[in-house]
């Protein structure tokens, strides 16, 4: 990867680091603070998603020690 942030288009704006062999990769959707799924069937209840722990760790900004 070259590092670079694409929103929706081929030209990439500045980012981050660039990725090698071994990296492991991630990605990140923004959605609008007006956002809202689609519920499936007749029924207008907003109903809680249920709760999905994940481990996940941000290693973009760790420094690496010489």
């Amino acid at each position: 990867d070259d590092g670079k942030l694409f929103h929706g288009s081929g030209v990439g704006d500045p980012f981050g680091p660039r990725c090698y062999k071994g990296d492991v990769m991630g990605c990140g959707i923004m959605f609008p603070r007006d956002y809202g799924r689609d519920s499936e069937g007749d029924s207008d209840d907003a109903s809680e998603p249920p709760e999905v722990k994940v481990k996940m760790r941000n290693v973009m900004y760790l420094e690496e020690e010489e």
